[in-house]
């Protein structure tokens, strides 16, 4: 199973960048996205063989997250447990042997005035995604909003503090989880997912490696490939990809 995962903050103007050119070229059975900022019913987009599922956010032009799958699932979710997303932050596809969770995790923004909001978020997600894994084994993909090596510089900047850094890493140990990317490349440090646009053209840039594939620890056997598309344009972040022998 291929399985690919974009912010396209904003999937309109992401469409006028090549979004259709790459989405078509992977062929994957599994296409997130994260930020389309789209209000229900003006995607404008479909392709042959694709099940759409959207969630979209009650505010207009902002958040919001969709899954185009080859594969019909028995149940789809948008929502966590005993949480009121009314962002579109979250949707949840099961299937007979893993679920698929597809997540934008909300930031704690410039000078950290969500990070209350943030933690509420982490502590939910985390309780929503042990439930899950103690059924069957988790695919759990997005902008996850959090850096998985200790490089936190820019972090008041990024809305990520250590705080978040931290909360990733016990996300992880307590759900059993396990970075793809970070599996198969230990030894990189330095790829990201996502860059500034402010920044640029700055000697300085600020970059992060926010967008993962995570999955869980029992499905490390069956991971063939994790990718950065970082030749690939059309948001501030670049798409990933990871393959499963599933």
């Amino acid at each position: 199973m291929k399985y690919i995962s974009w912010n396209v903050n904003g999937f309109k103007s992401c469409m006028k960048k090549g979004f259709e050119k790459f989405f078509y070229s992977q062929k994957a059975d599994f296409f997130c996205i994260q930020e389309s900022k789209l209000q229900n019913g003006n995607c404008g987009f479909e392709p042959k063989g694709y099940n759409q599922y959207w969630n979209y956010c009650t505010q207009k032009g902002y958040s919001g997250t969709a899954i185009f799958a080859k594969h019909k699932p028995l149940d789809v979710k948008y929502e966590l447990e005993n949480y009121n997303d009314s962002e579109g932050r979250i949707i949840t596809l099961e299937y007979n042997k893993f679920y698929l969770i597809n997540v934008y995790t909300p930031n704690s923004k410039s000078g950290l005035i969500r990070l209350d909001f943030r933690a509420e978020w982490d502590d939910s997600f985390k309780e929503f995604l042990k439930k899950l894994n103690n059924n069957k084994p988790l695919v759990v993909c997005g902008d996850l909003n959090a850096i998985f090596v200790d490089n936190l510089e820019n972090s008041d900047s990024n809305g990520m503090p250590e705080e978040t850094a931290v909360g990733f890493h016990e996300l992880l140990d307590y759900v059993k989880l396990t970075d793809s990317f970070e599996y198969l490349h230990p030894s990189d440090k330095n790829s990201y997912t996502w860059c500034s646009y402010a920044s640029l053209n700055s000697e300085n840039k600020i970059c992060s490696r926010i967008d993962h594939f995570l999955i869980s620890n029992y499905l490390c056997k069956d991971l063939k490939y994790a990718n950065i598309y970082k030749n690939t344009i059309g948001s501030d972040h670049f798409p990933i990809g990871m393959e499963l022998a599933v």
